[in-house]
């Protein structure tokens, strides 16, 4: 999807339009969509488990899109320049990077079951989900959610 997406963007590029700040642009834009993705694969929408062969599985891609989706916020940031900028953009994106990456340290619940390490051995369920055995939750944290 996001290689689709990067040939249609660059298919569709507007003449006139400045190479430099059209690939800081598009970093923008795949960012918005693997972290879209992103959050459309943590939830919990009946055809996303059976897409991906269970909630596991698309939870690890969930992490992946994630990961590799947050980094392209540096390149747009850096190359996305507009000729009628303002003094705030630059100040306002620092304070917004800094926001995000320590959201989940300054929430204390948040912090309980995402940070590194957890501090609570816990595992979110809907309502009325049954709790997996424990043997299940010892192997999926030693093989899938180890890193």
């Amino acid at each position: 999807m996001a290689a689709g997406y990067a040939v249609l963007w660059f298919a569709a590029r507007p003449a006139g339009q400045p190479a430099i700040s059209y690939l800081g642009q598009f970093f923008g834009a795949e960012c918005v969509l693997l972290l879209s993705v992103g959050l459309v694969l943590i939830s919990t929408l009946p055809w996303v488990e059976i897409w991906f062969d269970g909630i596991d599985r698309a939870a690890i891609w969930h992490r992946r899109v994630a990961i590799t989706g947050l980094p392209l916020l540096v390149p747009h940031i850096l190359l996305a320049a507009n000729s009628n900028k303002s003094s705030l953009g630059p100040p306002l994106a620092v304070i917004g990077a800094i926001g995000a990456a320590g959201a989940v340290q300054a929430d204390p619940l948040a912090r309980q079951y995402y940070g590194r390490p957890p501090l609570r051995e816990a595992i979110l369920l809907p309502a009325g989900a049954q709790q997996p055995a424990r043997k299940y939750l010892d192997w999926h944290r030693q093989n899938i959610f180890s890193g």
